[in-house]
């Protein structure tokens, strides 16, 4: 189990490929899985510029010149004179028989540092089978872990993962916004990609990889994480009958895939992160501080995005940052706490996403300032059994949350939530006790600990503490937290998380790990006193 006295460095084989630092985050450890089972795979390439893809589109003979005349008109057409000019720049370039790519630029991932191909190496040799095992496995942790894999998509790509469920960024931006953002990033800049300068060449077939020098790739990195403050384009509504799964990909209106088929139902990892949110929209809290914004990031890394959804598991439907549930079985859930939310801070917004399709929500009585919970309520009927709720796992419910999710006022709904969760356990003094879990407790890296588990198993939280206190105490530890030091606290969370790992909370080592690593990167303080 990680602590804070086991920070160790680790190999970082997705660094110097200028990708989104989450996405390199996750990618590092989808490599790091694989190679724990013994399939060693290496990052090909990761950001790719706009000039390279264009270069890619226009170099395969099935796209003679024709074709690139008429694409740059639709790009002009559509808002984005750079790009068109762009393409039109690689018009006449020498064609070749491989196909590289059908993404336009500024239209793939990997423009935007959220896409990466991977290869398998086997006795130093690339598996170029895109069926081989290793593939397979490799997709299959990729998509536990959020990511969507290039293995199941219709013309299988086995190496290559993103970040991001929609196919490209066109389903999420439109021309015009994609034209900007890319100008900006990369008008002044050279055709290079993000691939280090040994990176293993792709098979044949598959989009070689460039040499980069690494100030230019780390000067793209600290670009593409920038986004700029602009809200989100909203996907259209749907009907049933709009709704479409082939394969393990679920596709709502304009083939836009929004979710991975997984046992009786889907999910999605969702695309944009609370840090993301607090960039694109920096006066949506301005009174809140930043240290609290940098606690819920972090924990939200072991729930989801704000575009996340999930309705495979026993809770019928969840989603968001901190995956709010319809509740198991016959039980009260959170999500209807975060629908009731929306409808006080923006009643319109609920009503054109949820009422006017018949939702609403049945709150049960709790008192001020925690958590709220209830039942949603479909037609009329209040869904307060595992029967009724069962029709929360059909896809065009899954549509209709991710869809919501992409409206600022529903953004800034679960942002609001997520911020009040902390208030409802840490300033409270616990049962029994004078103290508060803030005298104990006071430094962000710990506060991220006892919020992660507050999120996953709400009613544990100040008994766990208390057991790692107690044992703190008894080892010779000082018993008035108001004497302790950064290094006591160090040592009372190293003892939480042994008791929090020996409570039936989710993959809690896990979960740990995940929020070490913030420390780790210098997102999350471990010294006392910095949670503020």
């Amino acid at each position: 189990m990680a602590t804070l006295h086991d920070v160790h460095s680790a190999a970082a084989p997705a660094k110097g490929f200028g990708l989104d630092a989450q996405f390199e985050a996750t990618l590092t450890t989808l490599i790091a899985t694989c190679r724990q089972a013994g399939y060693d795979f290496r990052v090909s390439q990761g950001l790719r510029t706009p000039q390279v893809q264009a270069e890619y589109y226009c170099k395969w003979k099935g796209h003679p010149a024709t074709l690139i005349d008429s694409k740059s008109k639709m790009l002009a057409d559509k808002g984005a004179p750079w790009l068109a000019a762009l393409l039109s720049n690689y018009r006449d370039i020498p064609r070749q028989k491989n196909k590289l790519t059908e993404q336009l630029p500024g239209s793939g991932w990997h423009q935007w540092g959220l896409a990466a191909d991977c290869y398998c190496y086997r006795d130093g040799k690339m598996v170029e089978d895109g069926n081989d095992p290793c593939y397979e496995f490799y997709a299959q942790e990729a998509t536990k872990l959020g990511l969507t894999a290039g293995f199941y998509f219709t013309f299988k790509d086995s190496g290559h993962v993103q970040a991001p469920s929609a196919a490209g960024a066109t389903s999420v931006y439109t021309w015009s916004y994609i034209d900007e953002i890319m100008k900006q990033r990369f008008s002044a800049k050279p055709p290079v990609t993000g691939s280090a300068t040994d990176a293993p060449q792709a098979p044949s077939g598959q989009a070689p990889s460039k040499d980069t020098a690494p100030a230019a790739v780390a000067s793209f990195a600290r670009e593409v994480a920038m986004e700029a403050a602009a809200a989100p384009t909203v996907p259209p509504p749907a009907e049933p009958g709009d709704i479409s799964v082939r394969g393990k990909g679920v596709f709502g209106p304009g083939g836009t895939r929004f979710g991975t088929v997984l046992r009786a139902g889907m999910f999605n990892f969702g695309a944009t992160s609370i840090g993301k949110f607090f960039e694109q929209d920096p006066d949506a809290f301005p009174n809140i501080s930043k240290s609290l914004q940098r606690v819920i990031q972090a924990v939200s890394e072991n729930e989801g995005k704000i575009e996340a959804i999930n309705t495979y598991d026993n809770s019928f439907l969840s989603c968001g940052v901190f995956q709010w549930t319809a509740g198991a079985a016959n039980g009260a859930g959170e999500l209807a706490g975060l629908l009731d939310l929306l409808k006080t801070r923006a009643a319109a917004a609920f009503q054109e996403y949820f009422g006017s399709l018949g939702l609403d929500v049945e709150m049960k009585s709790s008192p001020p300032n925690t958590l709220q919970y209830g039942f949603l309520v479909l037609e009329g009927q209040t869904l307060n059994t595992g029967a009724k709720k069962k029709v929360l796992r059909e896809n065009i419910w899954a549509y209709r949350f991710w869809r919501a999710a992409h409206d600022q006022e529903v953004r800034r709904a679960q942002i609001a939530l997520a911020m009040s969760r902390v208030g409802t356990f840490y300033p409270v003094p616990i049962p029994g006790r004078s103290q508060k879990l803030s005298d104990y407790i006071s430094s962000e890296y710990g506060v991220a600990l006892l919020l992660d588990e507050h999120v996953n198993r709400p009613g544990h939280v100040p008994k766990t503490l208390l057991a790692a206190v107690t044992a703190f105490v008894s080892g010779g530890g000082r018993k008035d937290p108001k004497t302790w030091t950064t290094a006591d606290e160090s040592k009372v969370l190293d003892l939480y998380l042994v008791k929090r790992a020996q409570t039936n909370m989710t993959d809690s080592d896990k979960r740990a790990a995940a929020t070490l690593k913030h420390v780790e990167s210098g997102n999350l303080s471990a010294e006392r006193g910095s949670f503020a």
